[in-house]
């Protein structure tokens, strides 16, 4: 499966095994190295709580472009990952995504529909802020998890 978009990967639809593997981007490294994998074991030994919550709707201010969206007021202290589920609720198909704060990598992936929804395990940095992507101000982004 070398070489496959994020996007074009089936959903996972049953309770990961402890040595599924999930993409993580090391902030540490050099552009060329930052994608790494974790399995789900090695992030649960890593001392990670996570804490389940669903947050209302937030819509991106601009259309077709990076923003921030600050985390502070909906998840903990302490916080290092989100899960962000991202909706294309209108009509028609256009990127969507989110990635860390400062990121110049463009992690956005294809709605398919309208009412499809993506999923991505979001860094946020220590001001609990990631950057969003939507081709529509009324693409809807939720979080409903957070690791700290």
């Amino acid at each position: 499966m070398a070489d496959t978009k994020l996007s074009a990967l089936n959903e996972l639809a049953a309770t990961p095994a402890v040595d599924d593997e999930i993409y993580i981007r090391d902030v540490s490294e050099l552009a060329a190295a930052e994608s790494k994998r974790i399995t789900i074991a090695n992030l649960m030994a890593a001392g990670l709580t996570f804490t389940e919550i669903i947050t209302a709707v937030h819509n991106p201010v601009g259309a077709a472009g990076w923003e921030d969206w600050d985390l502070s007021a909906i998840v903990g202290a302490g916080s290092v990952y989100v899960e962000v589920v991202m909706k294309r609720p209108a009509s028609g198909s256009g990127l969507i995504g989110s990635r860390n704060n400062g990121s110049g990598v463009v992690r956005n992936v294809p709605t398919i529909s309208q009412g499809s929804t993506k999923t991505m395990l979001t860094q946020c940095d220590g001001s609990r802020i990631i950057e969003i992507y939507g081709a529509a101000v009324t693409d809807e982004f939720y979080i409903t998890g957070y690791w700290s």
